[in-house]
């Protein structure tokens, strides 16, 4: 799935649903492609209730994910909203997004 926003566009890996609570998802802006994933709250906390049963991550003291924007609820919208805010904002997406050179066309 493709969102075009005013300069940019994000590829969504896997049907959208908003009932999930992240998502992996690639940007291109200016001839590069960066890689991210998108939470909410609610996702970030059940992860950590997964670890914590799992015995990992310090029994779920802890998560990182390279990448990673929090969103207050998940929608396409949303996450279209975050990425032209951060554009917007003049933030190297290079910081908070991994880069993943060169970008290709994306295809419709």
């Amino acid at each position: 799935m493709i969102l075009h926003g005013n300069g940019f566009d994000i590829e969504i890996w896997c049907p959208f649903d908003s009932r999930y609570d992240d998502i992996e998802f690639y940007v291109f802006h200016e001839n590069k492609k960066y890689y991210g994933n998108a939470f909410t709250l609610r996702g970030l906390e059940n992860i950590m209730k997964k670890d914590k049963l799992a015995g990992e991550a310090l029994n779920g003291s802890y998560l990182w994910v390279m990448g990673l924007v929090i969103l207050k609820e998940m929608s396409m919208n949303m996450l279209e909203e975050v990425v032209a805010d951060l554009i917007k904002e003049k933030k190297d997406l290079g910081t908070i997004f991994s880069i993943r050179e060169p970008a290709e066309d994306i295809e419709e």
